[in-house]
């Protein structure tokens, strides 16, 4: 089986075959529930306007709504302006007539997978940056700046459930002695763990 990109196909014949083409492992579908169980585990939905038990548009909107950044695209008719229309309104990526070119199929799909590859290289850029400003780097607990948000959200908390609330603090003795003596590296170290 290729090592590509897991594409979630319940569509017709033309996607999948494309789909392969482009070195895509599949998981196809033959149905709504189906699709919603394997949704997760793929890195696109292929998913066509009428499914023999749903309504592919309503599923692409549940879709949308659950997934966490895998993009959808619906293969159905794309003449007319209500069906893009009605796609769009749904939340789909992308939208693929059943007689498309294969090679305008094929683009479609690598430029969803790039955008996809990129929200989530973003997404762990996003929660890099989150750690380094909300974290100490040598110990990795939070840090000054997040224990004060806290705490104040903490107290408001108290207040408007009435529970008491209780901070206990932690020094370590004579901690610059241990610097002074082994080194800053050797306080460091005791400090990581």
């Amino acid at each position: 089986a290729p090592a590509g990109p897991r594409v979630l196909v319940a569509a017709g014949a033309a996607a999948q075959r494309i789909a392969e083409q482009s070195g895509c492992r599949l998981l196809r579908a033959s149905g709504a529930e189906q699709v919603r169980e394997l949704a997760g585990g793929a890195d696109l939905v292929l998913l066509d306007t009428r499914l023999a038990d749903g309504d592919g548009y309503e599923l692409c909107r549940r879709l949308k709504f659950a997934s966490s950044g895998v993009p959808v695209a619906l293969v159905g008719p794309a003449e007319e302006v209500s069906d893009r229309i009605r796609a769009i309104e749904a939340g789909a990526d992308d939208i693929l007539s059943a007689g498309m070119d294969s090679r305008e199929m094929s683009a479609r799909l690598q430029h969803l997978l790039r955008r996809r590859d990129q929200l989530r290289q973003l997404e762990s850029q996003y929660r890099s940056a989150l750690s380094a400003a909300t974290s100490d780097g040598l110990t990795g607990l939070f840090n000054h700046t997040y224990f004060k948000r806290f705490l104040a959200m903490e107290v408001k908390r108290s207040l408007r459930q009435g529970h008491p609330t209780a901070l206990a603090m932690l020094d370590i003795d004579d901690f610059k002695a241990c610097n002074d003596s082994l080194g800053h590296l050797a306080g460091d170290l005791v400090l990581g763990e």
